[in-house]
């Protein structure tokens, strides 16, 4: 089938059309750097890397431009087209009592280590909104002398009531806006209407600011990726991802700043992909609650980040993801049975050729695993895919049914295929040297000498201590295997 997205903007599955053919512009909204993201975060951040990485699969030639929000994001944007609240970079700053400079610099460098350790691909543009002021000016100049934006004593505000389609992507418009907007946002005296959005902030003085036509100051978060999406991708883009609490009002607002300047009118993005919201154990996520979860955290309770990349893709990218312990569990039992799999296929060694109707069980796995990802990225099927075939081609092993070239063939194709899912084959960090610690040894023999004596308790037992030692038994046709469990 055709490369098929849900677009939020249209809230349609729809057959993807790049602008330009066999190219794939791409702008995805990185990380605030006040803080250490949240494994909510990273879950967004995994699926982009799916993205990049199917349509790099697909031949198509990616550009993908992700921003780092390190000035302008206020602690109340989140709630309404708000200019409220303490810029988020400050706070951090006087929390750590440090330079909100080295903020920034930290969380940046947190933020990039843990994409590298989930393995997802860099961004080809990382862009720091600190690095691109002068892009933004020059956007805000352009909007008010289109009438599209105004200027005042406290800042420069985006009048919405000149942008008829405001509310198109998230369906808050202007009307339902005014309608709720009692008791919501704090009213500035020179602002035309509440809901008026912010795009240069003047008079609230604060450690990052710059000179501009209409006083010294910093920008408004929205106006950020605007101009710096602008700047990489042109006025016209092919797909914007984020988060769906990004759709407003954040989204809502780069679409309203940033359509007016389209010199042939367009839409800013062609293609909106939001992904859903994650829960702990059922709950949202909150500090109050003790279960907002870091890279961090996981680590020090030995947890795989291939475990974790794996759980993550278990669940479709639009759906709200419950993590659980008991979930990452079953993320790891997967893992291990593709590990044993590929394991398995490579100690074959039954002479033979490829048959041909081996053949086509390999190409009916690409083409249906491949139509999966290409059906609005479906992971869930796909994986499914993945274990009916993992079924048969075990099932083939058993019987002594396969040749070592067959074998090779089968790894060739899950090599193949893990180049966008990026989860089938270990990785080399967490394999570790390959040793069995002595003490381990003897505790398998010992089981391995109950169970030949019919000692099962004594059997069971050592079973279990090895479990405790972090490895698990396997009895198989060719005897009892011992395997190291994945964190």
């Amino acid at each position: 089938m055709a490369l098929h997205f849900y677009n939020s903007l249209s809230r349609t599955k729809e057959k993807f059309k790049p602008i330009l053919d066999k190219h794939v512009s791409i702008y995805t909204c990185g990380p605030t750097v006040y803080n250490f993201p949240h494994i909510g975060n990273y879950r967004t951040y995994v699926y982009w890397d799916l993205l990049v990485r199917s349509l790099r699969f697909l031949d198509y030639r990616v550009k993908h431009v992700t921003n780092i929000t390190d000035v302008g994001h206020l602690t109340d944007d989140e709630v309404l087209a708000s200019d409220t609240g303490e810029d988020k970079m400050e706070k951090a700053a006087k929390r750590e009592n440090k330079t909100v400079w080295d903020i920034a610099a930290f969380y940046t460098q947190d933020y990039i280590a843990g994409l590298d350790a989930l393995h997802c691909a860099r961004p080809d543009v990382l862009c720091p909104a600190t690095e691109h002021i002068e892009d933004m000016i020059t956007m805000i100049a352009e909007l008010i002398a289109q009438g599209h934006a105004y200027a005042t004593p406290s800042g420069v505000y985006y009048d919405i009531s000149t942008f008829p389609d405001y509310g198109k992507l998230s369906g808050n418009t202007v009307d339902q806006l005014e309608d709720g907007a009692s008791g919501r946002v704090e009213q500035i005296a020179d602002k035309r209407s509440p809901n008026d959005f912010v795009l240069w902030v003047v008079g609230k003085e604060q450690s990052m600011m710059w000179d501009s036509p209409w006083g010294r100051g910093y920008p408004g978060w929205h106006i950020e990726c605007s101009a710096m999406a602008r700047k990489y991708l042109g006025d016209w883009f092919d797909i914007h991802g984020g988060g769906v609490d990004n759709k407003f009002p954040h989204h809502e607002c780069e679409i309203a700043q940033s359509e007016p300047l389209s010199k042939k009118k367009r839409p800013f993005a062609h293609t909106w992909l939001h992904t859903g919201h994650m829960t702990v154990e059922g709950a949202r996520m909150a500090k109050s609650k003790g279960n907002v979860y870091t890279l961090a955290d996981l680590r020090e309770k030995q947890v795989s980040m291939r475990a974790l990349r794996m759980l993550y893709l278990s669940a479709h990218y639009r759906s709200t993801m419950d993590f659980s312990w008991t979930s990452l569990d079953q993320a790891k039992a997967t893992l291990t049975s593709f590990d044993r799999l590929t394991e398995r296929l490579a100690k074959v060694t039954t002479d033979g050729p490829i048959r041909p109707e081996f053949n086509e069980i390999l190409n009916g796995l690409l083409f249906d695993v491949m139509e999966a990802l290409e059906d609005d990225m479906n992971t869930p099927e796909a994986f499914a895919v993945l274990f009916t075939w993992m079924k048969e081609m075990n099932g083939l092993m058993d019987e002594e049914n396969l040749s070592s070239v067959e074998a090779k063939a089968a790894l060739g194709v899950l090599e193949t295929l893990d180049g966008a899912l990026e989860v089938l084959l270990p990785w080399p960090e967490e394999q570790g040297s390959g040793e069995i610690p002595s003490d381990v040894r003897a505790l398998f023999e010992q089981r391995n000498a109950a169970k030949e004596a019919k000692d099962w308790p004594l059997a069971d037992s050592l079973r279990d201590q090895l479990k405790e030692a972090g490895y698990m038994v396997e009895d198989t046709k060719d005897g009892p295997v011992l395997r190291k469990i994945s964190a």
